[in-house]
């Protein structure tokens, strides 16, 4: 009976969907064509759309920033036209979808994928700039 015990605790993180951290490939095949919304704490974070050579756009609000996302080691790190600086997560498979945690805070909240879509997202021309 421990022994049931002792290997359903070891099996639990995976069963919640924190698994080992998707690789890069995983990563990729997962996301392109795709635009992901997400969320942190049951409050809406932000959207993104993930597009063919590893670029994508995110938004937060009614601002759309154009970026690229690369791999540093487990990490999937963004960058934006508007910030040189790279905010990286650690990504798993968290149920159907996808849980992001931030490099800063890897015990932290993690952001989670609430809806996906192959449409692209609605982001138009930045007016008066």
């Amino acid at each position: 009976m421990r022994a049931w015990l002792f290997l359903l605790l070891l099996a639990t993180p995976a069963l919640a969907g924190e698994g080992a951290p998707l690789t890069p490939e995983e990563f990729e095949a997962l996301t392109t064509g795709r635009t992901i919304t997400y969320s942190s704490g049951g409050t809406y974070y932000g959207t993104e759309q993930y597009m063919p050579g590893r670029r994508v756009i995110w938004t937060f609000g009614d601002i759309c920033q154009q970026g690229h996302w690369q791999a540093e080691g487990e990490m999937i790190c963004f960058t934006y036209d508007d910030s040189p600086e790279p905010s990286c997560w650690i990504f798993r498979r968290h149920g159907g979808g996808l849980a992001a945690w931030d490099d800063d805070d890897p015990e932290g909240e993690p952001l989670v994928s609430t809806y996906q879509s192959r449409a692209p997202m609605a982001c138009g021309p930045r007016v008066g700039v």
